[in-house]
């Protein structure tokens, strides 16, 4: 059997069971991926796992550009230790971040 196209890659489509506002951070064993828009429970919407965002962090928190990001599906945020239980790489920052941000930018699904 061939290769057949089916779509780019920069989203995937997904079926949550519950209903997920714009936003949501989906991880899916190691695949995370974020719905730019709501998807109704049980129906088919599309999350992006190509992409730069504002993944929200805890206050003290700061990195480096290029630093690997873990989102803590337990927490909802983002972290740079990956050796929390339950975390899911999710990407590299792409600017410094200091302790009193709010937010990394992360460049989402960056190949480690």
């Amino acid at each position: 059997m061939t290769a057949i196209y089916i779509q780019d890659g920069d989203a995937v489509d997904h079926v949550p069971a519950t209903a997920l506002p714009a936003g949501s951070i989906v991880v899916q064993g190691k695949l995370v991926g974020v719905s730019p828009r709501p998807i109704p429970a049980g129906s088919t919407g599309g999350l992006l796992v190509e992409g730069v965002f504002d993944l929200p962090i805890a206050p003290g928190t700061a990195a480096d550009t290029g630093t690997l990001v873990f989102w803590n599906p337990a927490t909802a945020l983002a972290g740079f230790d990956g050796a929390v239980p339950g975390v899911a790489y999710c990407g590299v920052t792409i600017k410094p971040v200091a302790a009193d941000d709010i937010a990394a930018r992360v460049l989402l699904n960056h190949p480690r």
